[in-house]
């Protein structure tokens, strides 16, 4: 079950959702070089700093994951049924925004003061929220 979509790494944020193509096929030269930042212990939680692993595999969706058990907020949320609907809705979106949008696309994962839990991004420089 996916716990998050988000990883901080070297200072940026990266996202999960770049690992595959838009037919759902592994791009090889993105999948390792976040296998080999997760087995280094270079991966974060955006939300709580604890250390991420990848999970990318053949069967399940790829997703990131903390490496010891913590209540980090983010993996909370995501692990019940409306997470689930929430990870797959905003792996759609993404995938929408870097075939229709030029520059770069960064989620922000985390939690608002909001009622309800927007979609924030950020392109290039200007941040933005589907509600």
């Amino acid at each position: 079950m996916p716990e998050l979509f988000t990883a901080m790494y070297q200072d940026r944020q990266i996202c999960i959702f770049d690992i595959q193509d838009e037919y759902g096929q592994y791009i090889e030269e993105v999948r390792s070089e976040f296998r080999k930042a997760s087995q280094e212990n270079e991966l974060f939680c955006p939300e709580c700093n604890g250390a991420l692993e990848l999970c990318a595999g053949a069967i399940v969706a790829p997703y990131f994951r903390h490496k010891a058990i913590r209540d980090c907020p983010i993996s909370r949320e995501l692990k019940t049924q409306a997470g689930q609907r929430m990870y797959y809705g905003k792996k759609m979106l993404y995938s929408l925004g870097k075939t229709a949008i030029e520059g770069d696309i960064i989620f922000h994962e985390g939690k608002t003061d909001l009622p309800l839990h927007p979609v924030m991004f950020q392109i290039d420089d200007n941040e933005e929220a589907f509600l």
